[in-house]
């Protein structure tokens, strides 16, 4: 069921952008993926009568570009994601889950981004591409895209009841997405709606029995079979007006599903993994197109637990990295590289889709420090989506974007599935050495402990000389040596290297640097 609008793109306003216009009617949604002539025939009953449809055809032609598919967790790799065609897939991302964010004004009062609605994710898209992001987060929460709430903006009617004005805004924001090559995590369910612990909404929720539904406690949510079939059939009307994107990378039940529920420790009750492990297999009955599925919990990696996240119904995993107050950015790092190997033993992929500070945010400097080494530490610690930032508006209001841009010129068409990963102290200097590396493959990231971990907020980056890089295994052959710049994403150093025989030694001097640098040997094509 879909209904028109015309876009205001100059009105802010969710509630105002929006005008209907013309009449409703149905639509079906499909995506061909292979070239060739499709015959569609559509069989409906109403009331017990059937209502004839004229058959249908239409002719799907090859791509102008390769077209690689939908993107899949990697069965060989299970740390990786891939596309349809086997190649791997490479995330970069940052998560716009609303274009506003009230504790952001908390911490950066000074702050020039307003609530721009709608066309803030217009003015980011075009500017994600440019940058080499690729991965978007957004929730259908009740503030930005919930179809179903109770009636306080228009479009709004209550369970079963869904809105026309926010679909059709996540209709516009898919499809900006699928202009700018950039992948959407959509998550159905933000933990507030059915949480009585932190930024809770249940007093507001059309579920609960005191706004006119049918649920006497939010924990309800997981048990009753009345909401059951709601969700069920919310969740089909979702999965047939977005599944057949291929820019639809995957479905999250929800968003810190540990603080839903009456207690911070509800969600170990056997009850949310029962309705995780019912939900998710409904989602992959009526999905044709088999988008993964996950859920996500707060904080870090420590809070998953067992019961939810060995589900065959999640594909993969997704959590936070936020330490406590006065952790700091090496407690960052720390969580970051002990997260991924602890998912091993889920054998599932482990995407951290908001990090940058604490919960409660952080001092400015660390911030800031924090948007190039959360995304350097994931690249080198086997993400398959590299950590999305949470605050997005701190990346326009101080332009950090460079960051972006350096790791995905670095990193963008780099197969890191089945590389070795290593990381250590330089035993002469203040520097952390990271390492991803195969028979014929070398990656280093160095970076300044000394810079990175402190806690001083205008602390200027030492100077680092002569570094060398030592012990560098590689097959016989010739190899690509550069040097990269991690700050303004360019080439510092290129030259050829000829490794003659077996058991030889590589050697990499680096030129003077401040605060990182990155080097990467490949075969020479």
């Amino acid at each position: 069921y879909y209904e028109d609008f015309l876009y205001d793109a100059t009105e802010w306003d969710k509630t105002r952008c929006l005008t209907p216009a013309g009449k409703p009617c149905y639509k079906l949604r499909y995506c061909p993926r292979i070239e060739g002539e499709y015959s569609i025939q559509i069989s409906a009953t109403v009331d017990g009568r059937e209502i004839p449809f004229a058959p249908m055809t239409f002719t799907a032609r090859e791509d102008a570009r390769p077209w690689p598919g939908f993107v899949r967790c990697d069965t060989q790799h299970k740390a990786f994601m891939k596309f349809d065609n086997g190649a791997p897939f490479w995330g970069l991302g940052v998560n716009v889950r609303s274009p506003f964010d009230n504790r952001y004004q908390q911490v950066a009062p000074y702050s020039n981004w307003q609530d721009m609605g709608l066309s803030a994710y217009e003015h980011l898209f075009r500017k994600y591409r440019q940058q080499g992001i690729n991965v978007v987060e957004v929730w259908m929460s009740s503030w930005w895209l919930a179809l179903e709430w109770i009636n306080d903006a228009p479009g709004f009617h209550g369970v079963g009841h869904y809105n026309q004005y926010r679909a059709w805004m996540l209709d516009y924001i898919l499809r900006l997405a699928e202009e700018n090559d950039i992948y959407l995590i959509l998550a159905l369910n933000n933990h507030g709606k059915f949480g009585m612990v932190y930024d809770t909404e249940w007093e507001r929720n059309p579920y609960n029995v005191n706004c006119g539904g049918f649920l006497e406690k939010c924990e309800d949510f997981y048990t009753s079979e009345q909401a059951k079939e709601a969700f069920r059939n919310v969740t089909r009307y979702i999965v047939s007006r977005w599944g057949a994107s291929d820019r639809l990378l995957s479905w999250k039940l929800f968003t810190e599903v540990d603080l839903t529920g009456p207690t911070i420790e509800f969600y170990h009750h056997p009850s949310v993994a029962a309705w995780h492990a019912e939900m998710g297999a409904f989602l992959k009955s009526i999905d044709i197109y088999q988008h993964p599925v996950t859920t996500h919990w707060m904080l870090g990696y420590h809070r998953i637990n067992d019961a939810i996240a060995t589900l065959p119904e999640l594909d993969f995993l997704t959590t936070d990295a936020y330490y406590s107050l006065g952790g700091g950015t090496k407690a960052l790092v720390d969580m970051l590289r002990t997260g991924v190997s602890y998912a091993r033993k889920w054998e599932k992929p482990l995407v951290i889709t908001e990090f940058g500070g604490s919960s409660y945010a952080d001092s400015m400097g660390n911030l800031m420090r924090q948007v190039e080494i959360g995304l350097w530490t994931g690249l080198f610690n086997e993400a398959a989506i590299l950590p999305l930032y949470w605050w997005f508006a701190l990346l326009e209001d101080k332009d950090l974007y460079y960051y972006y841009r350096s790791i995905s010129r670095f990193a963008a068409h780099e197969d890191r599935r089945g590389l070795s990963l290593k990381h250590y102290a330089m035993p002469e200097a203040p520097l952390s050495v990271n390492e991803m590396y195969s028979a014929d493959r070398y990656y280093a990231w160095l970076f300044d402990t000394d810079y990175f971990y402190s806690e001083q907020e205008n602390l200027l980056p030492q100077t680092q000389k002569d570094r060398m890089l030592t012990g560098i295994s590689l097959t016989p052959g010739d190899y690509n040596l550069i040097v990269w710049d991690c700050q303004n994403g360019n080439t510092r150093e290129q030259q050829q290297l000829k490794v003659s025989a077996e058991g030889e030694k590589v050697s990499v001097r680096l030129p003077e640097f401040t605060q990182s640098i990155a080097v990467k040997i490949t075969p020479l094509e």
